[in-house]
This record gives C-alpha cells, structure tokens and sequence, in this order.
C-alpha cells in the first residue's frame, strides 16, 4: 500500500508539461494543433445556413405533449400545389410502433399550419399564436407518425402530413 502511495506522488510534483509540447519550439501553442485547424462549431465556407427554432411558449391553451424536440421549418420542404399528388400508400405494411416525430416548428413572428404559413394577424395575442402553432405542429407530427407506422418513409410522410 505504501509503494503505491509514494510511486504516484512522483508524478505529482514533476514538472507541469502539456502533452504534444517541447519546451524547445519558440512559438507558444497548445499541442496537436496548427492555426489552420477550424474551431469546432464554426462556419465552414460554403455549409448552409441552419435557421433557428422557434418554439412556441405558452399558449392560451394548455400545450399538446412533448414527444420530441422541434426541428426548424424548411420552406424548401413544403408541398407544392402545382406539383401531381397522389394520396395512395405505394407499400403498406400491417401497423407497427413508429418512433415519435419531430414536430416543426414556425418560422419567426409567424402562424404555421401545415403547409399554410402567414403574417400574425392584428388583435391576436402571442398566446394565442403560441397555441395555433403548437397544436397544428403536433396534430402534423403525430398524422406523420402514422404515416410512417404503415410503411410511408419518414420523410413522404412528413410532407404528406
């Protein structure tokens, strides 16, 4: 018991030393790195622009569950009405447990419901917004998620939704 007291006081009073450094390089630097590394989470040139979510707060309405975290509206990902729909399920498959789906949440300072995104319109309260935007994203994520639990991939079914 002694010797393995006295062998790890040894390590404690050596000199302090970052590992990867030499006391003999003339520029002061943190091991392992080179000034042309990228901080982790900065902007690389040419990665797209993430926009923020906007979750809603609270409502005029006590809000639906919280089955899972919001993800940012896309407006790229909406449907188009001028494109061919077809509401048929090309693979169906017998109901099984699907996992929650990310509801999506509005662009700022406006209503989402759907497809349908709009200017908040004069005289309603940002409680009442909160509880459209709410309710309309979980009502989407859970049509979603029976989507899926028939056999739609996820994301057919989240534009579906």
């Amino acid at each position: 018991m002694a010797v393995s007291i006295t062998a790890g006081a040894g390590a404690a009073f050596a000199v302090p030393e970052q590992g990867g450094t030499d006391p003999s390089d003339s520029a002061p630097g943190q091991g392992g790195t080179s000034p042309s590394d990228v901080a982790p989470g900065a902007p690389v040139p040419g990665d797209a622009v993430v926009q923020p979510v906007v979750v809603p707060g609270p409502g005029s309405i006590p809000g639906p569950p919280v089955e899972a975290p919001y993800q940012s509206y896309d407006q790229s990902l909406s449907q188009s009405y001028q494109q061919p729909y077809s509401p048929a399920i090309t693979n169906p498959v017998a109901p099984r447990v699907a996992p929650p789906v990310r509801p999506i949440a509005p662009p700022p300072d406006k209503i989402r419901v759907g497809n349908f995104v709009t200017d908040i319109p004069k005289g309603l309260s940002d409680r009442d917004v909160n509880s459209i935007n709410a309710w309309s994203a979980y009502g989407e994520a859970k049509i979603a998620q029976g989507l899926i639990s028939v056999g739609v991939p996820e994301d057919e079914a989240s534009r579906r939704a």
